[in-house]
This record gives structure tokens, sequence and C-alpha cells, in this order.
């Protein structure tokens, strides 16, 4: 039985996770898990940094365009005030794709 297997993609000052269980989804293909590193970083994407229009359109820079295959129905999440969070759930094919920004600041770290 294979164990399964976790994708880490830094960034300088925050971190994305992306959690891709080798088991389920096969055998470790480099070109997918570029292009799950590229929707990880997406996540940074859209409102507060760039209009929500942009993640929404997924045209947001290299972060998208490097994507390979349609993504579609993208909807970004946004903070509520209290969690300081952000990310986004779209729809990538026959698949659901959901990505949350790393923590932004001291408060965050301590409620997560």
């Amino acid at each position: 039985r294979q164990q399964p297997r976790y994708f880490c993609f830094p960034f300088p000052t925050m971190r994305a996770l992306l959690l891709t269980v080798a088991g389920a989804l096969g055998a470790y293909d480099e070109k997918e898990a570029l292009d799950f590193a590229y929707m990880s970083a997406a996540a940074y994407c859209g409102y507060p940094h760039t209009s929500r229009t942009s993640l929404e359109l997924w045209d947001c820079g290299p972060a998208c365009s490097n994507v390979t295959g349609d993504v579609t129905d993208v909807r970004q999440i946004i903070n509520d005030g209290k969690t300081d969070a952000y990310g986004y759930v779209a729809r990538r094919g026959d698949r659901c794709v959901l990505a949350f920004r790393g923590t932004s600041n001291n408060l965050g770290w301590f409620a997560d």
C-alpha cells in the first residue's frame, strides 16, 4: 500500500499548503503537481491585492495562465473581518478545487 504524499509550495512570507493523496490520484505527475502549485498561488490573487473580478475570471497573471486545462466557475472566498481568510473555490475539468491563502499576521497564527 502506498503512503500518502503531500506537496508544499513555499512563498517568501507566507505558505500555501496543498495536500494531494497519491493513492487517490494515482502515480505522481509533475505536470499536475505544477498545476496544483499554480492554483495554490492563485489564492493570493484577487481582493484585497487586485480586483475580485481578476481572480473570478481566472485572469490574475502567471498563477492563472500557467494552469493547463480549463478552470471555471471561480468564486472568491472573502474575509469576514475576524478570520483574515481569503481563498477560492473553482472547477477544473471534472474536479473541484478549494485553495486558501496562508496566514498573514500573528493573530491569524494564534487563531489557526
